[in-house]
């Protein structure tokens, strides 16, 4: 393609609402996708109501759609803008295969744990190739809420999907540093469906199906969708779970899932073994040369190792790309080693100090003012500022630790001189 596809995402989106508010005629878009592409009208009529992503659409399905809401609105023709020389050649004069589509039976390597409970593995292939047969669908009564849009006075529901996520799960996919972990597919129980398991075999094998229900992973299927489209050769492996599961029972395995144990943003984020700000913390806490070494911790340690990383990231590395982070993180780990043994040589109570989360945020806001300046008064700065931290509004030291909280504490630090 000659543009990003998040372009023609968004003006597909655009004029398919448009349609639905307007009440046009859809079958009309249907029937011409259909007589030139033999695209199925059930996929169109996913990705035009919504319960579909555009996310998950080929670049030849992007072409066949915009091209029918071009034909159907007599609209200027943007495929030449969107599309190379080859791929209209190619696309133009191209349709899709019923000999293509996933071939029945479809078999799983699963183990029976209950009597309407499999579980086994799957790699992306097979996901896509269940996705391309229109086999996965997204059920809004077993998954989350769908978003309600207004236009015009008319309301209609598209799928809530936090791109954020996605790109974060596509990002890691691309790295070849996620953990495969669940995709759920479901059985509708009240739908038709010919399946029986092979004990034996420990196979469960799927002689027809309208579709399977993806009652979680929705994003992680999104993601996988969008980086077999960038990158052909993508295969990875994941963990399968697959249900026979009426609506009732989806529903409670959704909520169920839904109370696991979470952990505090700040917390979670302290696993990232790949996160830049972590690293730094890890060599602070490591490196032989550094006089905090052995005092930070989750737990129980004098320094908390969640709330000194989110420190470090909002003050250091805010606005730093992935691919900066580790030139970075060198940088930062060799200046702040250096600044916390200034800090600790010069007052030895900081070695045995519980580190507040006011300590933290004011020293490592106050080491990286002083980075670029004389530091013979930095340390004389820093316990001023502490020694009047009654006079912050406390809350300032949870929460997002903001540009506008830094300067606060540099404001208070600027009262010394």
């Amino acid at each position: 393609m000659l543009v990003e596809r998040s372009l023609v995402e968004k003006y597909l989106r655009r004029n398919f609402n448009k349609l639905i508010t307007s009440n046009a005629s859809f079958g009309e878009l249907v029937k011409y996708a259909e007589n030139k592409y033999n695209m199925s009208g059930d996929t169109f009529s996913d990705y035009y109501a919504g319960r579909i992503s555009l996310n998950l659409a080929t670049e030849f399905e992007l072409y066949i759609m915009v091209d029918s809401v071009q034909v159907y609105m007599s609209s200027k023709d943007r495929l030449p803008e969107w599309f190379s020389e080859r791929e209209l050649n190619d696309f133009n004069t191209t349709k899709f295969s019923k000999e293509e589509d996933i071939e029945f039976p479809i078999t799983f390597n699963v183990i029976q744990i209950a009597e309407d409970q499999w579980i086994g593995r799957i790699d992306t292939d097979m996901v896509n190739a269940l996705r391309k047969a229109s086999l996965i669908k997204y059920n809004p009564d077993t998954q989350r809420t769908m978003q309600k849009v207004i236009r015009h006075g008319n309301e209609f529901y598209q799928i809530m999907v936090n791109k954020r996520a996605v790109n974060a799960i596509k990002e890691s996919f691309h790295e070849n540093k996620f953990i495969p972990n669940t995709i759920t597919l479901n059985i509708p129980y009240e739908e038709p469906a010919d399946f029986h398991y092979d004990d034996k075999n420990n196979k469960l094998v799927v002689d027809s199906i309208n579709s399977f229900d993806i009652t979680d992973g929705y994003h992680r299927y999104l993601a996988i969708a969008q980086e077999s489209l960038e990158n052909p050769k993508f295969c990875y492996s994941m963990e399968l779970r697959i249900t026979n599961f009426d609506t009732d029972k989806a529903q409670r395995f959704i909520y169920q899932e839904d109370q696991k144990t979470k952990m505090k943003k700040t917390d979670s984020n302290s696993f990232d073994n790949f996160s830049g700000p972590n690293t730094v913390v890890t060599k602070l806490n490591t490196n032989s040369t550094s006089n905090i070494k052995g005092m930070i911790s989750r737990n129980e340690g004098l320094i908390n190792f969640g709330v000194l990383a989110d420190a470090i990231k909002s003050v250091y590395f805010k606005g730093c790309t992935k691919k900066d982070e580790r030139i970075r993180a060198i940088h930062v780990s060799k200046e702040l080693i250096e600044d916390f043994n200034l800090l600790t040589e010069t007052d030895l109570s900081f070695l045995e100090r519980k580190y507040t989360n006011a300590d933290i945020r004011i020293i490592i806001t106050l080491f990286n003012y002083y980075s670029d300046k004389e530091k013979n008064d930095m340390i004389d700065t820093i316990k001023y500022v502490l020694d009047h931290i009654d006079e912050f509004n406390r809350t300032i030291f949870y929460g997002n630790f903001t540009i506008k909280v830094q300067k606060l504490i540099i404001n208070k630090a600027m009262e010394r001189s």
